[in-house]
């Protein structure tokens, strides 16, 4: 599953969903479903989403969040990044 947090619909890449449907039918063996989240990324959301979705945080994974992400990747409770 990949959930893409965004504040505003515009944030969202047009071609987001393409690209999941395309690796959905690339890798077949793995289920790629899309989730979005209307909200602000940080350990609130990371929680909430640990919780509703079952899943440890330690099991999450995020790309590089910018220079400007206001948090510690610490802060997020053990999600895994991805560079």
């Amino acid at each position: 599953m990949l959930v893409h947090v965004y504040k505003n619909k515009n944030d969202i890449p047009d071609n987001l969903r393409r690209d999941i449907a395309f690796l959905d039918k690339v890798y077949p063996e793995i289920k790629m479903d899309l989730v979005l989240r209307n909200g602000i990324f940080g350990p609130e959301m990371v929680d909430q989403l640990s919780r509703e979705l079952n899943v440890p945080k330690n099991y999450m994974f995020i790309g590089h969040p910018g220079k400007k992400f206001p948090h510690n990747i610490a802060d997020l409770g053990g999600v895994r990044l991805i560079i």
